[in-house]
């Protein structure tokens, strides 16, 4: 017969209890409420909007040390734009237009995203699947060395990384993310495709496991929020995997093959990923394909530890969102007048 446990070996027992009982079992409550409709979202309107004749067609944006950046989409004169922001007055003055449509040197064909470092901005062509410098200082843009990238897939965003590295995030045919060197050779391959159909290729599991992301700004850590999928995954710099977050409705991709290729048949989670340095902010949609197409007017605010801080609502939908370090965020959207710029204040 089994001894009875003593006064002191129960309060062990319990304590270890408690203590195993918050670990699992209240982080998981909180990641899978993190997708609940019961979430108490802060109603957000528009502080300021503007409108450009300069920008036509504009396809990604980004904040660089108050600097937004807008690259134009198919616009043969100029690549990206420049635009000046006042945080406190909510203020957009454009500034300049760089870049020329081309497939020479410092040329541009698609510009999928703007690149911060230490010194440099990089501007990243994934139709060339180059990269090429920018000096903010003197407002020069390369117009030779341009940095080809030699990868198994085609990265959607690119982050400045640690000791010299990049770090791409997008659709590769056997991973998540890839760690590259300056001359833009992959490193490694990190993050696993997780099966969710058995008859689906790995090209169609790499677009089910679509993914944006962002990279701490001191850490290394990778965050790669899913798009098809409500799933959230921290790696370190290793490629091991820190912590993931799952939603109970939407946990894995829903996808079936339209027209041999595949297609999102359940909702859309996350549309587009901003971080600065205290906070990541995800553009979330939570709505079918079908009817709201590739855009949210839920924001997530996470701190760099997956924890969900506050959650606004926005009075439209967007695709692309940046923001400033003080929490102002920026987009852009189509009207009967044109192109038109906003500017969100997330109290």
């Amino acid at each position: 017969m089994p001894e009875k446990m003593n006064l002191n070996q129960t309060r062990q027992f319990v304590a270890l209890f408690f203590f195993l009982f918050t670990a699992f079992g209240c982080n998981s409550d909180n990641e899978v409420s993190v997708f609940e409709d019961e979430l108490n979202y802060k109603p957000v309107e528009v502080k300021s909007s503007f409108s450009f004749s300069e920008i036509f067609n504009p396809n990604t944006i980004r904040i660089i040390d108050g600097k937004l950046y807008v690259t134009e989409a198919q616009n043969p004169d100029v690549s990206f734009h420049v635009l000046n922001t006042d945080s406190n007055t909510h203020s957009l003055i454009y500034e300049k237009g760089l870049g020329t449509r081309g497939e020479g040197p410092g040329e541009f064909l698609e510009i999928n995203d703007i690149i911060a470092t230490d010194s440099l901005i990089y501007i990243y062509d994934g139709n060339q699947l180059k990269m090429v410098s920018y000096d903010p200082a003197s407002g020069e843009l390369a117009s030779y060395n341009d940095i080809h990238l030699r990868t198994t897939g085609r990265p959607a965003s690119i982050y400045s990384f640690t000791n010299e590295q990049f770090i791409g995030i997008g659709l590769f045919f056997g991973s998540r993310f890839i760690t590259m060197d300056s001359n833009g050779e992959t490193i490694s391959e990190f993050g696993d495709l997780i099966e969710f159909n058995q008859d689906f290729s790995r090209r169609d599991l790499a677009l089910g496991w679509r993914s944006n992301g962002t990279v701490h700004p001191d850490e290394p850590y990778v965050y790669l929020f899913s798009v098809n999928a409500d799933f959230i995954e921290m790696y370190d710099g290793d490629g091991n995997l820190i912590k993931r977050i799952q939603g109970a409705q939407n946990p894995e991709p829903n996808m079936e093959i339209r027209n041999e290729w595949p297609f999102n048949a359940g909702a859309v989670s996350y549309v587009n990923i901003d971080s600065n340095e205290n906070y990541i902010y995800g553009l979330y949609s939570g709505q079918l394909w079908d009817d709201e197409r590739l855009s949210g007017n839920i924001i997530h605010k996470y701190d760099w530890d997956l924890n969900l801080i506050d959650a606004y609502k926005l009075d439209r939908r967007f695709n692309q969102i940046t923001v400033d370090e003080n929490g102002n965020l920026y987009t852009f959207g189509e009207t009967d007048e044109g192109i038109e710029f906003y500017v969100y204040e997330l109290f």
